[in-house]
């Protein structure tokens, strides 16, 4: 099908929030949900589609300075919780430029306005996550009180707190809307 003819050319193929069938070929996968879908009936979330892939398919959630639906610190802990790279978009002329055409959704899209965040975003992820970015994620635990854990298979452990207060589980101090690394 289309998937091998693609996966022949021999490039490295990306997709945008990829199904089951595209995990063969896909080396990166680009906008996968991170959390929270509204449902009124889900007491909680779980990233049970980056359990799966992770170790394996190199992913990131969605666009982070296009989304609009929680604070950057929330932000970065859901890309902690669920082993997600981080995702920004850039254009290089201001994107106010932007605002009467097609294009109008990448209101926020400047470079300049993001370098500093993004070089802060990325360094933060990259110290958190680096050392798990071939593991595979074998165990998520919500805890009481907004604390998460997320263990891989390479031993190391990562807990995740939601909460305005400091948390501990294991022996292990979490700082409030913050996280430690085992």
């Amino acid at each position: 099908g289309t998937m091998d003819m693609l996966e022949a050319t021999g490039k490295n193929l990306m997709f945008s929030t990829a199904n089951d069938y595209a995990w063969a070929y896909a080396d990166d996968i680009l906008n996968l949900p991170l959390g929270d879908n509204e449902y009124i009936l889900v007491d909680e979330d779980i990233p049970l589609y980056e359990m799966i892939v992770h170790g394996s398919i190199d992913y990131c959630g969605n666009v982070y300075n296009l989304s609009d639906s929680k604070d950057a610190r929330v932000r970065i802990l859901n890309m902690v919780e669920y082993g997600a790279a981080p995702h920004f978009v850039f254009t290089w002329q201001d994107a106010t430029e932007m605002k009467y055409s097609g294009m109008n959704s990448s209101y926020a899209t400047t470079f300049g306005t993001w370098a500093d965040t993004a070089a802060e975003v990325y360094r933060e992820a990259n110290e958190c996550l680096g050392g798990v970015t071939n593991a595979v994620m074998v165990s998520h635990e919500i805890l009481p009180d907004g604390l998460r854990v997320v263990s891989y298979d390479n031993g190391t452990v990562i807990y995740v707190n939601y909460s305005d207060k400091t948390l501990s589980a294991d022996g292990v101090s979490v700082p409030a809307m913050g996280y430690t690394v085992k």
